[in-house]
Parts: structure tokens; sequence; C-alpha cells
């Protein structure tokens, strides 16, 4: 089960073109794995001179991260996702951000 960007809009405090993750595609009570391809827009909120800068990642797994205690508030969990949770963990900590670049 995925979650589209009107859901994100809606738990979120940023709207419109500060909201960066376009959806959900699963999450478990460990972890988060969302979608954005918003990083491509040239009217990105967070471009400066052409540019978005490799910092405004964090941006992006604050957003992830806001969903997911979202999710583990209303009690929405679902089954372990691939790639999804790292059991030893405490809740609440950014402990690592990734990326994966490609090109469509």
């Amino acid at each position: 089960m995925s979650l589209d960007r009107r859901w994100i809009e809606a738990h979120l405090k940023h709207a419109g073109s500060m909201c960066l993750l376009d959806e959900v595609l699963g999450w478990d009570a460990a972890g988060i794995r969302c979608r954005a391809a918003t990083h491509r827009a040239p009217d990105h909120p967070l471009r400066a001179h052409g540019r978005l800068g490799s910092a405004c990642g964090i941006e992006y797994a604050a957003q992830a991260m806001a969903l997911h205690g979202a999710l583990l508030a209303a009690g929405e969990v679902m089954p372990a996702s691939p790639g999804v949770g790292h059991p030893q963990t405490p809740s609440g900590f950014l402990a690592s951000a990734s990326t994966t670049l490609r090109r469509t």
C-alpha cells in the first residue's frame, strides 16, 4: 500500500512546492521508504543559483521522518517492506539518510 501526495500534504506542515515528497512506498515500525521527483523542478524552493545543494537532502529526510511519526502515531504499521527498518535504532533519531540518483 502506498500513500500519495495528497495524503502527504495532509500530514505535513509544508504545502505546495515545499512539500518535497511525492509518495510513501512502504513503512514499518522502524523505517519508511518514500519517492520524490521534486528535485528536478526548476522552481524548487530550495534551489539557489540553478543548483540544489546536497544539504537539501536533509529536508527530504526530515519530511520522511515527520510522515513516519504521523503513521506510527496513528497506529499505522504495515509488515516490513524491503529496504525499510533497522530495529536496533531508537525512534526519533535520524541514523542515516541516503539517496539514489536515477535519470528518467
